[in-house]
C-alpha cells in the first residue's frame, strides 16, 4: 500500500508572515470602521436610505473571515500511484489506481490524462473504475480529488493525484453572495434614484 505523501493543514509561508496579518489587519479595522459609521449615519436619515454598500461591506468583512478561517483548516496532500497500487486515505478509504491513460493530439499535445480509481470503504466499493481526469475531480467524504500529473519509471508510469479538503468553503461562497446582494442593491437604488429625477423633471 502506498501513503500520501504530503497532508498538511498549513497555509503557506507567506499567509503566516507578519507582513500579510498586518495588511489584513489594518484593511479589516479600516473597512470596519467605515462600515459601521456608514450604516449609523444611513439610520439616521429620513429619507432616500441606501444600506446596499454597507451590506456589501459587511460581506467583504464576512469574506474576509472566512477566508482565513478556511485557509487555516484547508488540508491538501498528494497521492503517487502505479497501476495496481493502493492508498489509504484519512478518513479511511482506499484508493486503486486501476488503470491509467495519458492521451495525445495528433501532433503529440497532452490531450488529457486519465486515472481510472476504484474507491473503497467498511461498507463497499464506492466507486469502480471512476475516471478522474484533469477539471474533472472526485468528491470523496469531504475530500475533493484532482488528477494531477503523472510521471514515469522504469517499468510504467505513475499518476499524481491531489487531495484537497475544504470544510469551509461554503462560508466563504456565502460571504461571496452576501456582497453581491450588496451590489445589486446599490445599482438598483441608484437607477432608481435616477429614473425617478427624470421622472420628476418630466
Amino acid at each position: 500500500m502506498s501513503a500520501i505523501s504530503t497532508f498538511s493543514a498549513e497555509p503557506g509561508a507567506f499567509f503566516n508572515s507578519l507582513g500579510f496579518f498586518t495588511v489584513i489587519f489594518l484593511f479589516f479595522v479600516n473597512l470596519a470602521c467605515c462600515t459601521i459609521y456608514r450604516f449609523l449615519k444611513e439610520i439616521k436619515k429620513k429619507s432616500n436610505k441606501n444600506f446596499g454598500p454597507d451590506i456589501l461591506h459587511g460581506g467583504l468583512i464576512l469574506f474576509m473571515v472566512f477566508a482565513l478561517v478556511s485557509a487555516y483548516n484547508r488540508m491538501e496532500g498528494q497521492i503517487a500511484l502505479t497501476i495496481g497500487e493502493t492508498a489509504q486515505m484519512p478518513d479511511g478509504s482506499i484508493l486503486t489506481l486501476e488503470d491509467f491513460e495519458y492521451l495525445r493530439y495528433e501532433n503529440g499535445r497532452p490531450r488529457d490524462w486519465i486515472s481510472y480509481l476504484t474507491v473503497e470503504n467498511e461498507t463497499g466499493v464506492l466507486h469502480s473504475r471512476y475516471p478522474l481526469r484533469v477539471n474533472h475531480p472526485l468528491k470523496l467524504s469531504g475530500y475533493t480529488l484532482y488528477q494531477a500529473s503523472y510521471g514515469e519509471m522504469r517499468g510504467g508510469v505513475f499518476s499524481v493525484i491531489q487531495a484537497v479538503r475544504e470544510p469551509f468553503w461554503g462560508l466563504v461562497l456565502a460571504a461571496f453572495i452576501v456582497c453581491g446582494a450588496g451590489m445589486f442593491i446599490t445599482l438598483f437604488v441608484k437607477l432608481y434614484r435616477i429614473q425617478r429625477r427624470k421622472t420628476e423633471n418630466d
